[in-house]
């Protein structure tokens, strides 16, 4: 989203079609790029995860226009992991990006989650 000196909506443009719950983003002065954690969730046109996907945290690297330079998945589930990973986040210090998402079990593929999550984080170096 976009906003002029004093706060009034400019613009707003979807980085990712498959993308939700990106909890922020950071700009680093130095690459001169964002940095957005997100989910990627495969959606078919009934709203249910396409067969044969995951949801993943995914880290999108873009420049200072929002043009999509790489997009990183961090956890690389399948659907036999039977995993569901939630709420990323993203920090940069020391030009390491420090990206951190819960991750809970299924007891069954399609079935709910179990509710014991777990906090993980994993560190990429800025280049």
């Amino acid at each position: 989203m976009q906003y002029d000196s004093d706060w009034n909506f400019i613009s707003s443009k979807v980085l990712d079609e498959d993308a939700q719950w990106s909890q922020g983003a950071l700009f680093d002065d130095a690459t001169g790029r964002f940095y957005v954690a997100f989910l990627d969730i495969p959606l078919t046109a009934d709203n249910k995860i396409a067969r044969g996907k995951s949801v993943d945290v995914v880290l999108g690297i873009f420049d200072q226009d929002w043009n999509l330079i790489e997009k990183v998945n961090v956890t690389g589930l399948t659907p036999a992991d039977m995993k569901n990973p939630g709420r990323p986040s993203v920090v940069l210090v020391d030009g390491k990006l420090y990206v951190s998402y819960d991750v809970s079990t299924a007891s069954q593929l399609g079935q709910s989650e179990n509710m014991d999550w777990q906090c993980t984080v994993d560190i990429f170096e800025v280049k």
